[in-house]
């Protein structure tokens, strides 16, 4: 039991340690490539903290207990928003732009909605998930595009 106690405390260690060089990183990609912050959150950090979710979630789907992997995405959902976010705001007012919460908040609304409708009967098929998929290429094509082109006003 000391064991897992010093590698869980091990691991919190280096994880506080990566998550600071990715968060270094991203800032230093945005700033080379001329691309802001925001969406470089939205996309790298994003992508890099999700990793571990997703290699739980497949593996949990893999072995047939595709549940556990519905409750990590929502859960890790409701934490962000509730913990994390909360827990910040707590330390330090957090200010965002009003374009973050009509054009991201409005997407993180209907990508919500969209879910609920595709458990509707409590199953998510394949072509769902193609659609899941697709909105999430579209959404970050949108970005990347709307950056470059100032009628989109992103």
């Amino acid at each position: 039991m000391i064991t897992d106690i010093l590698l869980l405390i091990l691991s919190i260690i280096l994880l506080w340690f990566g998550s600071d060089k990715l968060v270094e990183s991203a800032a230093r990609i945005a700033g080379t490539f001329g691309v802001s912050e925001l969406v470089i959150g939205l996309t790298i950090v994003a992508f890099g903290t999700s990793a571990p979710e997703f290699a739980v979630t497949v593996n949990a789907a893999v072995k047939g207990i595709s549940s556990i992997s519905v409750g990590n995405i929502v859960g890790s959902n409701i934490f962000n928003l509730g913990f994390i976010l909360g827990t910040v705001a707590v330390i330090v007012p957090v200010k965002i732009a009003t374009k973050l919460v009509h054009r991201d908040g409005l997407i993180m609304i209907l990508s919500t909605i969209m879910l609920l409708i595709f458990f509707y009967d409590l199953t998510l098929t394949f072509a769902e998930g193609i659609i899941l998929f697709l909105s999430l290429i579209s959404y970050l094509v949108f970005l990347f595009i709307g950056k470059k082109c100032p009628m989109l006003k992103i």
